[in-house]
């Protein structure tokens, strides 16, 4: 007996004789590499984070393409995204963390929260900030 259980994020082949044998293929690989790279390109401050019209979302062009990278701060937990657009501005792809990860496993729960985080930094200029009041605070002569 062959039959397919169908989920947003994959496909199993299960055959059901003696017992089942699953095989699982995810149909975003692509997206999953590109959430990856974009991780590691986020890390190393590779990537000049924008701020947008929307307060919970930031952005970086890549040529005349673009991506955003935002929070819902109205969902419980809080979720995040991913968002591509293309050369026109037409959005051609959009994910959830909680789309993505698979049960009891939150991966790109975190991996997108931790992108978010860096974008909100790096968009706000936190580290001159904090660099800045440091140097302040190494002065002897400022008062606290």
């Amino acid at each position: 007996m062959l039959f397919y259980l169908v989920t947003p994020m994959t496909y199993t082949r299960c055959f059901c004789n003696f017992g089942i044998i699953r095989e699982t293929k995810m149909a975003y690989d692509k997206l999953y590499r590109f959430i990856n790279t974009l991780a590691e390109k986020t890390d190393s401050g590779a990537i000049d984070w924008q701020e947008t019209e929307h307060p919970f979302a930031f952005q970086v062009s890549f040529g005349n393409k673009s991506v955003r990278i935002w929070e819902d701060p109205h969902s419980f937990p809080t979720d995040y995204g991913v968002s591509i657009f293309n050369d026109e501005g037409d959005l051609v792809e959009q994910a959830r963390a909680t789309e993505l990860d698979m049960p009891n496993d939150n991966v790109y729960y975190v991996a997108l929260g931790r992108i978010y985080e860096a974008a909100r930094r790096h968009a706000a200029g936190t580290e001159k900030v904090i660099d800045e009041i440091m140097d302040l605070m190494a002065k002897d002569d400022t008062p606290f």
